[in-house]
């Protein structure tokens, strides 16, 4: 996927923007404050209909406004002549409207769909150091994107433990709980099978050797799902069935499942250090960039927030080697210029950030369509 041109207005420092990214690395730089992660709260909209940093309105709006909006034409290829889809995202206090070419849609699943993105940003670190849910989280939005059913399998998995739990927990029509046992185990033997096959994919990668192997050991994810290896979901299910009732909540199913990163044989998070396990979850995108691209045919936009922070040079250019074999285009941002970090490798895109302008700052008319 490319972003061929990224517009936006009133969003926190960036009271007008339009740029036209590059289909390789594309670099944005300047000071702390300038608007350098507000630009990538810019794109994360076009994928999500909403930042990765807040929900709050007022610290998302510029000052004194009471809306604000991002635009972006996004291909499928590099080709020019690909007629590029029109995004289009405004948000008001009460009310937030999106057009995909054109039309309004009501779910912003929509966008994810049209627009796979994956992103490093400080909160990454919880990848490795963080709880399971980070890490589940991760697999499941490279599975959203390859697994045909995989949304419809997540919600009617999230709705069945939700009416499951509720019948746990008042103990009222117990004799339902036999339909809603069914429902969870169907739909979370489908999950795990689809968690199953991205983690398998991910450790085939890290298995032909990685840039940090002889640092730390071999990179391995191992796989828990949540419930007994030798039991189906279905049986487990019933042999907790008593203590649940007790308890009152489902203690077996994927949304117990863990995914710890090993290496060498250990926790990664108790022997690594920031910058290493920087690089580890710079490993988990690039691998993950190439297993969609493998099964669904199209490379996801990765967005790296603070690129250089944690990451001394002989590390900087291992992390910029990574991310420029995934052939993605790429949003890294970084305070320190473009000369500094490219240490040879061609950076496409380059743009200084300062007080919320991105380089020679000239909208054109067609920005001023984005309110209308």
């Amino acid at each position: 996927m490319i972003i061929r041109r990224l517009l936006a207005y009133n969003l926190r420092k960036i009271k007008a923007l339009e740029i036209a990214p590059l289909p390789g690395i594309n670099l944005f730089w300047g000071e702390n404050g300038s608007g350098k992660t507000t630009l990538l709260e810019a794109i994360h909209f076009l994928h999500a209909g909403k930042s990765f940093r807040t929900n709050r309105f007022n610290e998302l709006v510029s000052h004194g406004e009471q809306q604000f909006g991002v635009r972006g034409d996004v291909a499928f290829l590099i080709d020019p002549i690909e007629r590029p889809r029109s995004f289009k995202i405004e948000k008001t206090r009460q009310s937030t409207h999106i057009e995909v070419d054109g039309s309004s849609v009501t779910s912003a699943s929509v966008l994810a769909k049209s627009l796979p993105l994956l992103i490093v940003e400080p909160s990454s670190f919880g990848i490795v150091e963080g709880g399971p849910r980070i890490r589940r989280s991760l697999i499941d939005r490279a599975s959203f994107h390859v697994e045909p059913d995989f949304l419809k399998n997540t919600r009617g998995y999230s709705y069945a433990l939700h009416q499951r739990n509720q019948l746990l927990k008042t103990r009222a029509q117990v004799k339902q709980l036999f339909f809603w046992n069914e429902e969870l185990a169907r739909y979370g033997e489908a999950l795990t099978v689809s968690r199953n096959r991205c983690v398998a994919a991910l450790n085939e990668v890290f298995a032909a050797g990685t840039p940090i192997d002889d640092i730390v050991g071999n990179i391995q994810l191992k796989y828990r799902q949540g419930w007994k290896e030798t039991l189906s979901l279905s049986e487990a299910i019933r042999q907790n069935q008593s203590q649940e009732l007790v308890a009152g909540t489902t203690s077996a199913g994927p949304h117990k499942a863990e995914i710890e990163i090993q290496a060498g044989g250990s926790g990664l998070a108790r022997i690594a250090s920031r910058g290493q396990i920087k690089i580890v979850v710079l490993m988990m995108i690039s691998a993950l960039v190439d297993y969609i691209y493998k099964m669904a045919g199209y490379r996801p936009v990765v967005l790296v927030d603070d690129f250089s922070a944690e990451l001394d040079g002989f590390m900087r250019q291992m992390a910029l080697n990574l991310l420029s074999q995934t052939k993605a285009q790429l949003f890294l941002t970084s305070i320190d210029d473009c000369v500094t970090i490219t240490n040879g490798l061609n950076i496409e895109g380059r743009f200084h950030v300062e007080q919320g302008q991105v380089g020679p700052l000239s909208p054109s008319n067609q920005f001023s369509q984005l309110g209308k």
